[in-house]
């Protein structure tokens, strides 16, 4: 008879043990998961700033594209010009 009880107390803790982790993994999935509630407005604002961002970006990676071929324009003189010499 006493193998029985301890075994009711064995699988009424993993039972109580597993409905805990259970009751916690649903909580804190509402909890910690909250929708932040963002507004259209606040969310079409993120998205002309980075529209303006990528503009921005694009811009850039031309002007350092010209800035390396005048590098490599110069380079190119600069080499022809002490073969010339030679």
């Amino acid at each position: 008879m006493e193998d029985v009880h301890k075994f009711m107390i064995v699988m009424a803790t993993i039972l109580g043990s597993v409905s805990g982790f259970v009751v916690i993994g649903v909580w804190a999935k509402r909890v910690l998961m909250k929708p932040t509630g963002a507004s259209l407005n606040e969310l079409r604002a993120v998205q002309a700033t980075l529209a303006q961002l990528q503009t921005s970006i694009d811009s850039v990676a031309v002007e350092v594209e010209r800035i390396s071929e005048g590098q490599r324009f110069t380079t190119k003189l600069l080499a022809d010009k002490s073969t010339l010499e030679r």
